[in-house]
């Protein structure tokens, strides 16, 4: 089960101004993450039981609709991810809850560096071929995980085969960079597991575009 609670950190008020932030607290398998909401309130108007602030706080009926539904939110989060995803982990869920913003270029070229030390050099070139290819197909870095779906896909593969003139054997090695690259990151806890975008799709090895299955 996954516990998720509003919580007040205390430990991080502002000395100046006696404020305190409020945080979304998410325990799966005794793992806890936290994610800031952004708002920082009096400690003495805070409701822990409740998870609300008391009347006479400023702005308590804006903040308190706020907080009521980004419970909705992560509750109904945390219910899909459990049931749609095996083994889910803190870390999915906060991903999900914040929405991801990780860069797939970023993170590919940081897995890439940690991977020279342990695959070959052949292997590190061709991961770094297989990414660089991907990008000049997109054009530019600012390339979330969640962005590369069926439709992107489908469109890069028609950049390999009728732009850059590739056969179905340089096609297939380009798709399998993309998804050990996914699987990296899935296993890294960076992406949940449910935006995997390879999922019941095959390309064929011939030139014809992706089928799905």
């Amino acid at each position: 089960m996954v516990s998720v609670k509003i919580i007040l950190r205390t430990d991080k008020t502002n000395s100046k101004n006696g404020l305190a932030p409020l945080y979304i607290r998410i325990i799966k398998d005794r793992k806890t993450k936290f994610i800031s909401m952004g708002i920082k309130v009096d400690p003495k108007y805070w409701n822990e039981e409740k998870m609300c602030l008391r009347k006479g706080a400023t702005n308590y009926h804006e903040i308190n609709n706020f907080i009521l539904q980004k419970r909705a939110d992560i509750e109904k989060t945390s219910i899909d991810l459990e049931a749609n995803t095996q083994n889910v982990t803190s870390s999915q869920i906060k991903s999900r809850i914040k929405g991801n913003r990780t860069s797939f270029f970023d993170y590919s070229e940081k897995k890439i560096e940690q991977l020279k030390h342990k695959l070959s050099y052949t292997s590190v070139k061709a991961y770094e071929m297989g990414v660089a290819k991907f990008e000049r197909f997109y054009g530019n870095r600012n390339l979330r995980f969640e962005e590369i779906d069926i439709n992107l896909l489908k469109k890069y593969e028609q950049f390999l085969y009728e732009k850059s003139k590739n056969n179905s054997t340089t096609v297939l090695q380009a798709f399998k960079v993309l998804k050990l690259i996914f699987n990296y990151a899935i296993n890294d806890e960076v992406i949940a597991g449910h935006i995997y975008p390879f999922r019941g799709i095959k390309i064929n090895q011939t030139k014809t575009m992706i089928q799905v299955n």
